[in-house]
This record gives structure tokens, sequence and C-alpha cells, in this order.
């Protein structure tokens, strides 16, 4: 007896059905002709959650939102040609920051490549530079070694791109029309067919257990316990919860300040993490601070800081500086440091503080110092914000995290607003989840990232954006209409590229604004109406208070544009810095 099959569509609904069994739960899907069976086969498995998205570059961005998430790889679909070259920003932020995503691009048979033939490009390893792997499958067979071949394929590149190397792992699926599903391209004996598809019963795979204690040599904990003066930065990174609490016991322990950047989650966890140092920024734009800040140790976590203060303080030190980072990478832009630990954050503070000795000797005078230097900027900074008027870019980030309620997600855009949320955001004593895209700090697809983590979690999720990210994903609020859950984006509008105020370019004697700031005098009202959003243009601090505490109990998304003058506000910055080393030199 024969079965009739298309050979396209009975590879797909197999390799999906074994993503299924890899743990897959989400796949993100840009509509195309060559994708067809791909798109069919994950349409028919329920197990799988399915969300399609138009633009290739927005449905990048989109998963790697649900995969910061969720901690889970997510899978995208894209047809051949351009339509893969689209989702390249997207992977290259993965693989920087680590995110787990599946790719499955659809591809014209090897043959047609290098011919002329329509829609066809060389896909071969395309991502080389940002994928942990690259599997460029064969023509599908209906054949049993075809099948087991695909398997081992396919389960070796998810299971290192989620566990071994963590990152986007490239599965280029090449096909021959006919595509459909309903169009047979072999009858098959039915016993054959039978075989095929019970094989994926009996696929074995297994992931590597999660690691057990960090390898910690003996000289560097002997180095550690000696040290009198140590210092704990916590960058960029998405901790694990029970992380916080082990971290500020091993600062304790050590008696160690903990330098926490904006996006390291620290500081929105709670206020009894006494050690957790909120105003670095302003500490090391003191002389004097600075040069009485001379730690023998520093532990650092996470990725590279957001500061550059803090980035130049690191790379001038003499200090010994141990990195640790589960897989080993180099956090380290300045590559001053002397010893790398490849443990998770969570592992190493609990297998470093079963190796410390109570008695530990540190010099209390040294963490006293700069726990009172970080009170003073703390009490300079309560009484110069308030007294900000409308509209002040600092103050929107403070105003917002005053507002935003507990549990919520807030995503911060790059450029302005991450440094702002770094050099002016303080300990609060609620849990916020904190994300922005700092693998390679790119102002695309930030409103399709916001989306992904919105729609994963159907929490309450803010965004905090500029105008230049805003305008470059517009085209994402056609998702962002169906999301029906609560996001606000606060957008501040400076209309421009502001940031280039704060850098050297600025003082050039050039046309600054026509090939810098670049001024867009884009009404975004009816933009954002177009794409069926809530606008609301905001007059003042209590309007603002008022419009997002509304917003955020909607069920579609909004925006509250911030009109501000980016001059005003870089002098406001700057007049905050000045106050403070006046005050703290006294």
């Amino acid at each position: 007896m024969k079965k009739s099959i298309n050979r396209n569509y009975f590879a797909c609904e197999f390799t999906v059905s074994l993503l299924a069994k890899l743990g897959i739960k989400n796949v993100v899907i840009s509509p195309g002709s060559r994708s067809t069976p791909l798109t069919i086969a994950f349409e028919k498995n329920d197990k799988i959650s399915k969300h399609v998205i138009i633009d290739e570059r927005s449905a990048g961005f989109f998963a790697l939102g649900l995969a910061k998430k969720s901690e889970n790889p997510v899978a995208i679909v894209t047809t051949s040609g351009t339509a893969v070259a689209e989702l390249y920003p997207a992977i290259i932020e993965a693989y920087n920051d680590r995110v787990p995503l599946i790719i499955c691009t659809a591809d014209r048979p090897h043959y047609l490549r290098n011919t002329g033939s329509n829609q066809t490009i060389n896909q071969e390893n395309i991502f080389r530079n940002h994928a942990r792997c690259f599997e460029d499958l064969k023509l599908p067979r209906p054949s049993l070694s075809y099948f087991k071949t695909l398997a081992k394929r396919v389960c070796s590149a998810v299971i290192l791109g989620t566990a071994i190397n963590k990152g986007p792992v490239h599965l280029n699926f090449p096909f021959e029309k006919p595509l459909e599903p309903s169009l047979v391209t072999d009858a098959i004996d039915a016993k054959k067919a039978k075989e095929i598809s019970v094989l994926i019963k009996s696929i074995k795979f297994s992931f590597p257990p999660a690691k057990g204690a960090a390898k910690i040599p003996k000289q560097l904990i002997e180095r550690i316990a000696k040290s009198q003066r140590t210092i704990i930065i916590c960058g960029p990174f998405n901790y694990e919860n029970k992380f916080y609490q082990i971290c500020h016991k091993l600062s304790s322990q050590l008696n160690a300040p903990i330098f926490a950047d904006g996006l390291s989650g620290f500081r929105f966890r709670s206020k009894a993490y006494k050690n957790v140092v909120d105003n670095f920024n302003s500490i090391l734009r003191s002389k004097d601070a600075y040069q009485n800040l001379v730690p023998d140790v520093i532990l650092h976590f996470g990725n590279a800081p957001t500061s550059n203060k803090l980035l130049n303080f690191f790379s001038s030190s003499n200090a010994y500086k141990v990195l640790i980072n589960e897989f080993g990478d180099v956090k380290d832009p300045s590559r001053s440091f002397n010893f790398l630990v490849k443990s998770s954050p969570e592992v190493f503070c609990k297998e470093l503080l079963s190796q410390l000795q109570a008695s530990t000797l540190t010099d209390f005078s040294f963490s006293k110092d700069v726990l009172i230097q970080n009170r003073q900027a703390e009490n300079i900074k309560n009484e110069f914000f308030p007294e900000l008027n409308f509209p002040s870019e600092s103050r929107v980030i403070l105003e917002t995290i005053k507002f935003i309620p507990a549990e919520s997600n807030l995503f911060v855009s790059n450029s302005i607003p991450v440094r702002d949320l770094d050099f002016f955001s303080s300990k609060i004593s609620k849990k916020i989840s904190v994300f922005s895209n700092r693998g390679a700090s790119g102002i695309d697809g930030i409103i399709s990232t916001a989306n992904g983590i919105a729609i994963n979690s159907k929490l309450p999720t803010v965004l905090i954006t500029g105008d230049l990210s805003f305008y470059y994903d517009i085209g994402s609020l056609l998702y962002t209409r169906n999301l029906e859950i609560p996001l606000v984006i606060v957008l501040i509008n400076n209309n421009g590229g502001a940031i280039f105020n704060m850098l050297p370019v600025a003082n050039e004697k050039i046309d600054f604004n026509k090939y810098f700031t670049t001024p867009h005098n884009l009404e975004f009202k009816n933009i954002v109406r177009a794409f069926g959003g809530n606008f609301i243009s905001v007059k003042g601090w209590k309007h603002f208070e008022s419009e997002f505490h509304s917003a955020i109990e909607k069920i579609s998304y909004s925006v509250l544009e911030i009109k501000t003058d980016p001059i005003k506000s870089l002098d406001e910055r700057k007049n905050f810095w000045k106050l403070f080393e006046k005050e703290i030199n006294r």
C-alpha cells in the first residue's frame, strides 16, 4: 500500500515535531512562498505558539524579546532571498547578548545559487560572524537515512544554541517546488512512511546538566580573602532571581560596595540591599572621590557597564580584576582583566562564600566612605530633580520609575534613555524586570523587542524610548495594536540625535544639525493613531502622572509623547554634576 506525500511538507512536519520535543514553545513567522512547507508545518503543530509578523526585521527583534523574557529558545521562519538578510540586526544583538534563537530560513535548491535565479541569494552561512552554528540542510528525500541525518543535525544545533554555546543558530532549508502539502511529490510505501513518522519518538537527546560548583583556584580565593578593599561591579545582565540575595551576602562578607549598573536589576529589588551603590556615576566625577577609591580586587559580573566613567575607572585601576562569566566571554573592552572564571554569577558567589572564612579582614572605612558618598549623591538628587521644570529628559526617567507598578517590565532604549537610567535611577523597594538591547546597543527594533517581552509575560510593560528609535521601528506598531495587553511607550521626543550634543563632535565647525542631530520634524500623533494606538501629548508632570496611570490600565498600547529641549536637558545634567562636585568636596 502506498501513501501520497509532499516531500517538503513531510520533512517540515517531522522537523517541527522535533523542535517541539526539544522545547521550542514559540515561533515567529514572516509570510513568504518558499517557506510554505515550514509555515504550514508550524501552523499545524498545536504545541507551539505562532506569531505572524510581516516585516522580517521586526520579526527578528520580536523573537528576541520573547526569548529574553522567557529565557527559552524561540524559532523564526522566513522565506528565501533578502528576507533572510533582514534578520541580521536581531541576530547580531542575540549573538552578543547570548539569546537563543533558532533561525529557520527557506532557500532555493543549492544548484540555483549564483545562476541568476529569481529571489535567490547565497544563503550559505550568511550569518557566519554572529551564529553559533550553521546547518545547510539537504533537499528533502523520503528515505529513513535522510530523516535520521536531519534529526541529528537539528538536535545538535538546538542543544548547542540553547545550552552549550548559547545564542542564535541557523538552519537553512532548501525546497524544490511544489511546496504545498496537497500537491503530491511521492508515493511511498505506507510501512516506510510509518517508520519515518515514529522515528521521532525513538530519538534520544540530552541537554548538558546545570553547572555545579565553580572551580575557583585556591590562589584566587586567598587573594580575595586578603583583600581589604574589594569592589563588586554588576553590569547589565539578566541575572537569576537568587543571584541578588547571594551577591549581597557576599558583599557583606567582603564589606564590598556593589556598583550596580542601571540595567543589572539590582536597583529595582529592595532598599535593604545596603551595599548597593547606585550613584557611582556621580562619585567617579569627583576627583577627590576618584583618587581615594583604590581597590585591591574588583569582581566583575555581567556585561560591560553602560557608564564610560565606570569603564575608565576599571581600565585605569591597578586592582586585581576578576571577570565572572558562564561561557567564558571577555566583557572587558579594555582587556585589562587579570583572571576569568567560567561560571554563572550565582554559582560563583555560592562557592566563594563557602570557601571564605568568617573572619575575612576588610578595610571598613573604604566601604563606609563609598556608601557615605552614595548617600550624599542621593540627597543631592532628591533635592535637585524634583525642582526641574517640565519637560526634563532625566526627570522623565525618574518619574516613570516612580509610577510603574511592581512586577512590571521596563524596557529602556539605547542612546540617552539608558544612560539617564544608569546616571540617575535609585534603589526602590518594588521588583521591576529591566530590559534593553545592549548586546550591540543599536536603536533599531526597540518597539519590536518590547512587544516580544510584553506578549510573553502578560504583565504591564513600559518602554522608554527616544524619537529616532521610535521612528526606526514604526512599522512594528502594526503588531503592537494586536497585543491586547498594557503597553505604555514613553516617547522622549527631542527631534533628532540629541546624543551627539554630548560628544566632542558638537564643537566642530560643521553643519552639525544636517549631518549629526538630523532634525526630522515628524508629528507622531497621526502615525500612532493610524496604527490603532492611543496618543497623548504630555503637557506637564501632573498630566504625565494621570495619563500614565490611565494608560497602564488599558488593554491596548499608548504613546505618551514628551517633547524636550535637548540643549536644556544637557545643561541640567551638567548642573547636577557640578552641584555634586561642589557639595562632596566641601
